[in-house]
């Protein structure tokens, strides 16, 4: 971001935050989230690396690689209500947020 725009930027994060919180998502951003998050999950094991990671992660989180495999659809299940719960919960809590730079306006 423009040092000249920060100001502008973070009063929209902030406003987008709240609004988030407030009213969940519409539809159409629930329907995008899931899309994303379905659609990038096989690019979190494009290397030996990265799917060692992610299966270390299992194991140290308690889960097996089905659990993985029903992400999808655990994904596709949650509901503008489901969501706008957890958007209040995490809403409550004020932003924290690192601005470098020389911003105008902060």
């Amino acid at each position: 971001t423009d040092n000249r725009n920060a100001a502008d930027m973070l009063a929209l994060l902030e406003q987008s935050w709240r609004a988030m919180a407030n009213d969940g998502p519409t539809p159409d951003e629930l329907a995008e989230a899931v899309d994303f998050l379905n659609g990038s999950l096989p690019l979190q094991f494009s290397d030996s690396r990265r799917i060692a990671a992610g299966l270390l992660s299992l194991m140290q989180n308690n889960r097996t690689p089905a659990w993985l495999a029903g992400r999808p659809a655990r994904l596709s299940a949650l509901s503008r209500d489901d969501v706008a719960r957890a958007a209040q919960a995490f809403g409550q809590t004020p932003l924290s947020i690192v601005v470098a730079g020389q911003p105008i306006g902060l």
